[in-house]
């Protein structure tokens, strides 16, 4: 999948909100170390940067257009390109704070990208995910039954796929996996 950070840009508030939500219900005092996995052009990274001054933060994406718009708005910040799903390894297990807002519904294997997530972890340190689960929505479903049609197929090449688990499988693979979890 192509993306195009103007157009994403566009909804800033409405993707960003997201991302303020899930920074609010982080419970760390004075993180050292965080990465923003999925950063996008670097609205989310900016949030935990207003929240977590003192801390280093890098933003890593897939999309080279996500990254220069992020390094372009966001000069202060670190980011870095890196797909998610199979160069996770090449950080250090030292982070306070993983975190990820609307991006791994787009990486396949849940369960082996979680557990690299967590071991990027220092012990004691957090992993703040955000899924969106809507799509069963009326919206998301007429857009898959026109981009599946016979008239428009053929301008849609890589049609989009979720690869997000059952909330209910979430908590079973978390509850085997971490010492503490909250879904919410």
């Amino acid at each position: 999948m192509d993306w195009d950070s103007r157009q994403y840009l566009k909804f800033k508030a409405e993707r960003t909100q997201p991302a303020v939500d899930l920074v609010n219900r982080i419970n760390m005092d004075n993180p050292e170390k965080i990465i923003d996995i999925g950063c996008g052009p670097g609205n989310s990274t900016q949030v935990l940067a207003v929240r977590f001054p003192d801390a280093y933060i890098v933003g890593v994406d897939i999309s080279e257009d996500m990254i220069s718009a992020a390094k372009k708005s966001y000069p202060n910040l670190d980011f870095k390109i890196c797909d998610a799903g199979t160069e996770l390894s090449q950080f250090d297990s030292d982070f306070d704070i993983v975190f990820s807002n609307a991006c791994i519904q787009w990486i396949p294997d849940h369960e082996n990208l979680i557990r690299n997530m967590l071991n990027l972890l220092k012990r004691n340190g957090i992993l703040a995910v955000q899924i969106p689960m809507n799509f069963n929505e009326p919206i998301h479903k007429i857009i898959s039954e026109l981009a599946d049609s016979e008239k428009w197929k053929k301008y849609f090449k890589n049609p989009r796929f979720f690869y997000t688990m059952s909330p209910g499988d979430y908590f079973d693979f978390l509850s085997e996996t971490a010492e503490e979890f909250h879904i919410w």
